[in-house]
């Protein structure tokens, strides 16, 4: 009975996280200077991503610094302005 139970709202939870997840606007890989290259690879900052986890192995933590320090720079001039 509890096994049912616990099945049905880990079903629940899971199909409505992934309802979430694909009606997010985050899903815009550009937002992240993220994109599909010429052999339709995900691209960071003009870097296959299969090169770094061939070259780092696999799970792999990858910050785009530029993206990440101009985002900051925008941030701080939007909390300045107000």
């Amino acid at each position: 009975m509890y096994k049912f139970i616990y099945n049905f709202f880990k079903k629940n939870i899971v199909h409505q996280s992934i309802k979430r997840q694909l009606s997010s606007s985050l899903l815009d890989l550009s937002l992240w200077d993220i994109y599909l290259n010429e052999k339709k690879h995900l691209s960071i900052n003009h870097i296959d991503t299969l090169e770094l986890v061939s070259c780092y192995g696999s799970p792999l933590l990858v910050v785009n610094q530029a993206k990440l320090f101009n985002d900051a720079i925008s941030i701080q001039r939007a909390v300045k302005k107000n």
